[in-house]
């Protein structure tokens, strides 16, 4: 059946379910977030040295389509080579800070994110990701590691990544800011 043929009773049934798809969709990726930030609470394992440069670049290769798509480049700067923790919380980390900075960060004129570490001592390393992108407004910088939240202008997302990260930071005794 031809849509523009068809009666208007099946383009609104077409239309509602095209609704719903979205919705169910929507409602898998919160549900997966939330099973993800589950997991991080539900073990501590113990650290092993992850080589940084290689879990950024697996980060990346990861995104490698959707940087391409928007025309985004990526550098790397690392004053710290090496972080102990458990890999797959070093995975996530990094998927939700690169994640947002595409989303949000990389709508102006520099289409660039930067993955950045250093040494802040003989204990702890700093990784940063930097973009280019409108920022956070003060008001905002906290609220935005709650859960679901998110800023009225982010139509994507759902609001459980930076959730995700400040809990994997706080979980080695490290923070997460903006």
């Amino acid at each position: 059946v031809k849509l523009d043929s068809a009666p208007s009773e099946l383009r609104d049934l077409r239309a509602y379910l095209k609704r719903v798809q979205g919705a169910t969709e929507r409602l898998r990726t919160k549900i997966d977030g939330l099973v993800r930030l589950s997991r991080v609470g539900q073990r501590m394992p113990e650290p092993q040295l992850n080589d940084l440069d290689a879990a950024i670049r697996a980060a990346i290769e990861g995104r490698a389509d959707e940087l391409a798509a928007r025309g985004i480049a990526m550098r790397v700067g690392l004053e710290a080579p090496e972080v102990w923790c458990d890999p797959q919380h070093l995975e996530q980390v990094l998927e939700n800070l690169i994640g947002n900075s595409i989303r949000y960060g990389c709508g102006g004129s520099e289409r660039a994110i930067e993955v950045v570490s250093r040494h802040v001592d003989a204990d702890w390393v700093e990784l940063g990701v930097n973009d280019k992108g409108p920022g956070v407004p003060a008001a905002d910088a906290e609220r935005i590691f709650g859960l679901f939240e998110r800023l009225p202008n982010q139509a994507e997302g759902t609001g459980v990544g930076l959730a995700l990260v400040r809990h994997v930071a706080t979980r080695y005794g490290g923070q997460a800011w903006v």
